[in-house]
This record gives C-alpha cells, structure tokens and sequence, in this order.
C-alpha cells in the first residue's frame, strides 16, 4: 500500500540510493510510475507492505517501510533490490555504489564542503572513513576543479582530517551540543 512519504511513521525504515548523477525531468515522470507501480504491490510473507517513496534534490531514491504495521523482509528487500538493479539498467544509472559520494555546494560554506561522515564502528578498522573522505576529495576536484575544501570538523577528529592535509582555521564553536572547529584544504 502506497501513502504519502510525509504519512510514513517516524519508526519508519528508510533505504537511500543516491545516483550518480541528476534524474532528467522525462525519467522522473517514469521513475515515479515505477516505483508506485512496485510500491503498490510490494509484500512480506504475502502481506502487503505501507511503503512510500521520495526523489529528493531529483537525486536520490528513497524507499521507506512502516515497520509499525508488517515488518520487510529479506525476501521483500531482495525484491526491491531488483527493482532499484532494473532501473539502474532502464535508466543508465548508478544507485548502488556504496562508494558513490553526493554533495551539495554552498549551503553551509562557501567553499566546496563535505558534511558530516558517519562509518559504523565496526567498519572503522577498514578505514571506511578515509575511503570515503578521499573519494568526496576526488569528486569536488574533478568535478568543481578546486582543491579548496571547507568542513566543519568535530574536534575529537582533528587528527583524522589534519591526516587528510586539513588545517584548523579559527576558534571553536558548538555545533549540535558538539565541539566544532572549521578546517579548510587547500
């Protein structure tokens, strides 16, 4: 059963696949059928699901489940992995590349910025993070030829960004009850 994005519970459980690149005003049209279409009729164990989806910045699918009412399972999130495989094929996208980075310029800096890095802990021994960081500092680069790259560092983490050639610039300051300091790459 489709409902309105805004309608999903708060306890609701949300899958984000970021494109790799913006959807074209004809694909959303079609993007949106499709998903409805799925969405309609997406069940676990034969029971229908309360699902709905968003398209935010027309960049990102955003599948959201209900888990209040019936629960999804491995079966049910296989079958919308399929679902998001055949529109990767239909459209010539990428959504699910764990290593696809998104950014949006301007918002909080200036400068070209990346917002906050969330790694589980038990991914950190793998350098996650790091990974993460370098592929967003190849993106900004090559995609909005600058070096110049402004963050708003957690200061427990200063260490971390100096290794990624961040300079702490100014004082710091609380950001969400957290100790912030802004560091710049230049």
């Amino acid at each position: 059963m489709v409902v309105p994005f805004a309608k999903l519970s708060a306890e609701s459980r949300l899958w984000i696949y970021p494109s790799n690149r913006a959807f074209r005003d004809d694909e959303i049209f079609k993007i949106k059928e499709i998903l409805t279409s799925f969405l309609s009729q997406w069940t676990a164990h034969n029971v229908r699901l309360e699902a709905s989806f968003d398209l935010p910045y027309d960049r990102f699918i955003v599948l959201g489940v209900n888990q209040e009412t019936v629960q999804a399972s491995g079966c049910s999130i296989d079958s919308s992995v399929r679902m998001i495989q055949q529109l990767e094929t239909q459209f010539e996208i990428s959504l699910l590349d764990k290593m696809n980075v998104t950014f949006k310029q301007g918002d909080y800096f200036k400068e070209a910025s990346i917002g906050r890095v969330v790694v589980k802990e038990s991914q950190r021994k793998f350098k996650r993070g790091n990974q993460i960081m370098n592929n967003s500092i190849k993106a900004i680069n090559d995609h909005y030829k600058t070096k110049i790259i402004k963050i708003s560092a957690q200061c427990y983490l200063n260490k971390f960004y100096t290794n990624l050639q961040f300079k702490s610039i100014g004082e710091k300051y609380l950001e969400d009850g957290i100790p912030h300091v802004a560091m710049l790459r230049e």
